[in-house]
């Protein structure tokens, strides 16, 4: 049963990967809305399969370590995510607003600016970092919440399995 069930989570794991891949072949109505005037970004739908794809890879992955860990391990290892994501996205954002500034940039778009290159940068999942350290909270054992009664009830818990 539990192969059954790691197996099935696996495949949905893949597809829902997958799925984020193909996000560039949607054709979503909202064109290039994430402009300004520094230009524009790159198209809505491929930024979206991208920091999806980071999500898909990253949270699940968060929750299993930190589930599969102590109390302790897996507290500190979702707050160490929560926090690098916070951080390096705040560090993106200001140091993107300074150099707008520094650049002659208008004041009035110096977070937007910051705020459009954290968009924009889907190659460092910092935002994602921190929503998988908050997925990783979750799973951690030792705290009955409403995500943690359904993997309990899908067998896929600690306590269910045997060595």
């Amino acid at each position: 049963m539990r192969l059954a069930a790691l197996s099935f989570g696996s495949l949905v794991w893949a597809l829902a990967i997958y799925g984020t891949t193909q996000f560039h072949t949607l054709d979503l109505p909202i064109g290039h809305t994430i402009c300004g005037p520094w230009g524009c970004a790159a198209a809505p739908e491929s930024l979206l399969g991208y920091h999806l794809f980071w999500l898909v890879v990253l949270a699940p992955l968060a929750a299993l370590t930190c589930r599969a860990a102590s109390r302790g391990a897996g507290l500190a290892l979702s707050r160490a995510l929560a926090g690098l994501g916070l951080t390096a996205a705040l560090a993106i954002v200001a140091g993107s607003a300074a150099a707008w500034l520094l650049d002659g940039g208008a004041a009035q778009h110096a977070v937007q600016r910051g705020l459009f290159v954290l968009a924009a940068t889907p190659d460092a999942p910092m935002l994602q970092l921190l929503v998988a350290g908050g997925v990783g909270r979750l799973a951690v054992p030792g705290r009955t919440t409403a995500a943690r009664r359904a993997v309990e009830a899908s067998g896929l818990s600690r306590e269910n399995q045997t060595a």
